[in-house]
């Protein structure tokens, strides 16, 4: 049975203490978010003025399939396959060289990490014809250097002070919307268009999307808003290190590309030797983020051992798939949006993310993404919950879903005997929470927290909730205790 098959393997794959390892994190990038927020203001205004900056800006394309590009080994499996996709493509600035070197554009480029490494990365990559998908935080050299359109989307991290407060404060604006000769002037603040007064708007980015761990993740959070209901293949995404190494290694062949010797006939054209020195650093910055290039002041030096580092701590997967401690954090993500109404999300991996459909390059190319396997929500939901809540985690469904799936009395009390630790809530979660009040609050939220049988901490509610959050009222267990009446919990009138 395949839900027994999960749970035989609750005791791999866990996490100590996640919503520490989360928090530990966060605050390593906090100085970067900061600075960088700072140094972007004034030219994502500048962008706003021109045109809707917004990553809904982009439409909808809810008939096209997508390949979701991660950089495990398994994405080898895929190279002589992409030329033939007639669907979309999504990278991260980690495979710009990649599919520069194969003759592929992809749609969109997805960066999320603030450090330096991510200018490097684009500095002499061909980028005019990829649409740049990034947030405010982003390192402004990225900006600066990215040739093609630009959208942002706002990265939520809630219960974080920056993400809840501060930016806001420094990203909002006051603008208004005046009629004068019968036309409306357009307002770049808030791009609605609108008679209304003076009002706050975000700098035109209205879209926001949870902090899910990688890029991956918010490629995955994001194809809801770029077309929600298509299929969804993860390419290369394995968590892990199947075959022993760290990442794909077909890079090694990108050397002999760099150098002419194949280039031209993988992409049709001439090469041209003034370009020489621009490919062999692109593919060294490539290879030194994840293949064992390390910089130095004379360049680059190669480590000859393609394996995986000694110095890394190791995990065992539930498959035999050797794993590490962040990955786990991520499959964990993967597993709470794969459950939480995410599109229809297959693998094409060979990692640790065995519990999502698998389907085989050549026949996702074959088929052209129209893949008749269809994986339901409610069991998308199951699978999901089945392997999160032998690690401590919590999702639960309520009335406000697309699909209703309300928590059962039998998952509340279940979670009231045991210490939760950590739970990822995303947008549509909160959205459930919408009709608590103050009162109400106080009634529920803090007696659950006091009661003997709940290890609850007020850290973990002043943690998970933006104090905008709470002012809004978008707390709260009322569905649940109103229609499962907990004992020692008073009802709500």
């Amino acid at each position: 049975d395949f839900y027994q098959s999960i749970k035989a393997g609750r005791k791999f794959e866990r996490l100590d203490n996640p919503d520490s390892y989360n928090k530990g994190i966060r605050d390593s990038w906090m100085p970067f978010w900061v600075k960088n927020a700072g140094e972007n203001y004034a030219p994502i205004k500048e962008l706003c003025k021109q045109e809707s900056c917004d990553v809904s800006a982009l439409g909808n394309n809810a008939e096209a399939p997508v390949l979701i590009i991660g950089s495990g080994p398994s994405l080898n499996d895929w190279e002589p396959y992409f030329k033939d996709w007639k669907g979309e493509i999504y990278i991260s600035s980690s495979h710009l060289a990649y599919f520069e070197a194969i003759g592929v554009i992809p749609n969109y480029c997805f960066i999320i990490d603030a450090d330096p490494n991510m200018s490097y990365l684009i500095r002499d990559a061909a980028t005019k014809d990829i649409t740049l998908i990034t947030h405010p935080n982003m390192d402004p050299e990225v900006l600066k250097g990215w040739e093609g359109p630009v959208r942002f989307f706002r990265m939520n991290d809630p219960g974080d002070d920056w993400f809840g407060t501060y930016m806001p404060m420094m990203y909002m604006e006051f603008s208004s919307v005046r009629h004068e000769e019968g036309v409306l002037e357009r307002d770049w603040g808030g791009g609605s268009g609108q008679l209304k007064g003076d009002r706050k708007t975000w700098m035109g980015i209205h879209c926001h999307v949870l902090n899910s761990g990688n890029v991956t993740n918010t490629m995955v959070a994001l194809s809801q808003m770029l077309g929600a209901g298509r299929n969804l293949f993860l390419c290369g995404v394995d968590l892990g290190f199947p075959g022993g190494i760290t990442a794909n290694t077909s890079i090694d062949s990108w050397n002999e590309r760099a150098k002419g010797i194949v280039l031209a006939s993988q992409t049709g054209g001439t090469f041209d030797e003034s370009k020489h020195e621009v490919w062999e650093n692109t593919w060294k910055t490539w290879r030194y983020r994840f293949n064992g290039y390390k910089r130095t002041k004379d360049g680059f030096d190669l480590d000859k051992d393609a394996g995986i580092p000694k110095t890394r701590l190791l995990k065992e997967g539930h498959n035999g798939v050797k794993t590490d401690q962040v990955s786990c954090f991520y499959k964990y993500s993967t597993l709470i949006l794969y459950g939480m109404d995410a599109p229809n999300l297959y693998t094409c991996s060979r990692g640790i993310l065995d519990e999502l459909p698998y389907v085989a390059p050549a026949d996702v190319v074959a088929c052209q993404g129209d893949v008749e396997e269809k994986v339901s929500p409610e069991e998308r939901y199951k699978v999901a919950q089945t392997y999160l809540k032998h690690r401590g985690i919590y999702i639960m469904k309520g009335k406000g879903w697309t699909h209703k799936s309300p928590a059962t009395k039998e998952t509340f009390r279940r979670s009231k005997k045991r210490i939760v630790r950590y739970i990822l809530f995303t947008t549509r979660l909160k959205m459930w929470f919408k009709k608590l009040t103050p009162q109400a609050r106080k009634q529920i939220i803090y007696p659950l927290m006091k009661a003997p049988a709940v290890k609850f901490r007020l850290r973990w509610f002043e943690w998970v909730f933006t104090p905008e959050e709470k002012t809004r009222s978008l707390l709260g267990y009322m569905s649940i205790t109103n229609k499962y009446h907990v004992k020692g919990l008073p009802r709500l009138k």
